[in-house]
């Protein structure tokens, strides 16, 4: 049975509008990208990359997975979004708080060497809790949207802060001030998601019809509280987000331990780049989640295959178009301090296309409460990832890491395909045949 014409209609249109949005988040990217690596070089470049790097994790360890389990029992029907918002209030204020404490210690142990260096450390505290909390304001309030599949907002939101990125990134590169240094551009970026936090917010609140007449706001299952439930599922999404980030990240410091920050700087250019071939797959998947927690979603495991087979062959088509645009331009946008970046984005596609069905497949089980076998996949892939960084980096330097990142993005490839079939019961050969349907 595959979904209804109008649910069809709805997911097309939701895939289409976000796929646009993302795309022209990659163009304002890859400028803010160019802007700022003429404004700070390498050194300036890295210390971004090491606060980002920072910032994405406490957002994650502090941001218990809270994000995924509003989008999952809000679109299941579990739970009335503004009554799950209220219950979460304090959720949210003991977040920030935690995130406060947790710096001012981390800045005065030797982890301090994994941070930014040219930010004082009153600064970096600071820094480092706002931008947790601008960040946490907007994923909880894109789960409701997302859950409701109301993209919209969140795209354009997205799409506004990324331009004003790219123009005031764009404006200190032209005018070239004394101090237009990496701290400027951190506080740039956490003003731009205040105000990306504060535009979802102006769209959320007057909107009543987010809560579905008649529905009850606890959970549909008896003797079951709300928060109980939200709880456990977000443990689960929790740990497995950061075993993925640290997937993601980890590989940046142990470049910055073996080799410094000027190494950073170049290898986090060739990463970020070659990531941008994750705009469909990760506009699909974003839009797939919801669909496969509404109750009412029929042909879900047809819906998942197919997008995983979209995702795969759209991001092939980009990774390749994106190499040889690396190989032909990449110095002569960003300046020769870059040169080793394209070499460095072949070896990362290697694994970053593969990678394009895991975020597809991954959202899918989310979605069906099957978090548990993203939670598995990703930790044995993390143990395999600080095995080969350690192996590789110390020697080979940011080559080694991008090595050991492709190899880490294919066996958490394989691992996760062999969960979705496992789970589903399908044969491989129903995700790698070039037909639309699922039998």
């Amino acid at each position: 049975m595959m979904l209804p014409a109008a649910s069809r209609s709805r997911a097309a249109q939701a895939v289409i509008g976000t796929s646009a949005s993302q795309a022209a988040i990659v163009f304002l990217v890859f400028a803010t990208s160019v802007a700022q690596a003429r404004l700070l070089g390498p050194f300036g470049r890295g210390e971004l990359a090491l606060f980002l790097n920072a910032g994405g994790l406490f957002v994650l360890l502090f941001g218990f997975g809270i994000g995924s389990a509003i989008t999952y029992f809000v679109a299941s029907d579990a739970a009335q979004p503004q009554t799950l918002l209220r219950s979460l209030v304090r959720a949210f204020t003991a977040t920030v708080v935690a995130t406060l404490a947790c710096t001012g210690v981390v800045v005065a142990t030797p982890v301090r060497q994994l941070l930014p260096h040219t930010i004082s450390e009153a600064w970096l505290v600071v820094a480092l809790t706002l931008y947790f909390a601008a960040t946490q304001a907007t994923a909880w309030q894109s789960g409701i949207l997302a859950a409701r599949v109301v993209f919209a907002p969140i795209n354009w939101s997205a799409v506004l802060v990324a331009a004003t990125a790219a123009a005031v990134s764009a404006g200190l590169l032209l005018a070239a001030p004394s101090w237009a240094d990496a701290s400027v551009i951190i506080g740039m970026m956490i003003v731009l998601e205040f105000v990306r936090a504060a535009s979802l917010a102006a769209y959320l609140i007057p909107r009543r019809w987010l809560n579905r007449p008649g529905m009850s706001a606890e959970v549909r299952h008896p003797g079951e509280n709300v928060l109980a439930s939200v709880w456990r599922y977000s443990g689960l999404a929790f740990v497995g987000d950061t075993l993925q980030f640290l997937t993601y990240r980890i590989d940046l410091w142990v470049v910055a331990a073996f080799h410094g920050t000027v190494t950073v700087g170049v290898y986090a250019l060739a990463v970020s780049l070659a990531q941008l071939v994750w705009i469909v797959p990760g506009a699909i998947a974003r839009v797939l989640f919801p669909y496969a927690a509404m109750p009412e979603t029929a042909d879900r495991l047809g819906l998942a295959v197919r997008a995983a087979r979209f995702a795969f062959l759209a991001s092939a088509a980009c990774a390749l178009a994106g190499w040889i645009g690396s190989e032909l331009f990449l110095t002569v946008l960003f300046g020769d301090d870059f040169s080793a970046a394209p070499t460095l984005i072949g070896i990362l596609m290697l694994g970053i296309v593969p990678f394009s069905v895991v975020k597809v497949l991954g959202n899918y089980l989310a979605g069906v409460n099957a978090i548990a076998l993203n939670v598995m996949s990703a930790g044995a892939t993390l143990a395999i990832t600080i095995a080969l960084d350690f192996l590789l980096i110390p020697r080979f330097g940011a080559g080694g890491a991008a090595w050991a990142t492709a190899a880490s993005y294919v066996i958490q490839s394989a691992l996760v395909v062999g969960f979705f079939l496992r789970r589903s019961g399908l044969p491989l050969r129903s995700l790698i045949r070039l037909r639309t349907t699922v039998s």
